[in-house]
């Protein structure tokens, strides 16, 4: 699968920067990922904020934009939230994000406009089985953080 190469990307450069703001808060509770898409519904364009570059290299370079998962959550999933746990976890995007980034047990938060699609993703490593308890007793805890 031949994908998009953002060696210099903005996206990628400022993943440690993205990291050194987000982690403290994040990590005291157990969350090691975050990402913000902002994806233009016109032509599906992207800005794009994460802790953690090198899986989104990983996810461009291999076209995991492609799957199945990313289209229903950038496209057809309705607003809201909803943990991963409810996805297909034999979708590429979860096995390789888990398998070789450790990156498990999330919850992605999609916001839709007429023209914009946002999205909100945060994540715990393999190991951390009872985060998702954790993301539903504190479901404004990270929507204030989304506005923060």
């Amino acid at each position: 699968m031949s994908g998009i190469n953002l060696e210099k990307h903005f996206s990628l450069n400022s993943s440690n920067l993205v990291k050194e703001i987000c982690d403290p808060l994040l990590q005291s509770i157990g969350i090691t990922y975050f990402n913000y898409i902002k994806i233009y519904n016109n032509d599906c364009s992207r800005e794009l904020l994460t802790n953690n570059g090198d899986w989104i290299n990983h996810f461009y370079k291999n076209g995991l934009y492609n799957s199945v998962g990313a289209i229903d959550i950038e496209h057809l999933l309705p607003k809201g939230y909803f943990l991963w746990s409810e996805m297909d976890e034999k979708d590429p995007i979860y096995l390789q994000g888990r398998d070789f980034f450790n990156i498990d047990h999330g919850i992605s938060f999609v916001i839709k406009r007429d023209d914009i699609t946002y999205l909100y993703i945060f994540a715990s490593n393999q190991e951390q089985h009872a985060i998702n308890n954790f993301y539903l007793g504190n479901i404004d805890l990270l929507q204030r953080f989304i506005h923060h």
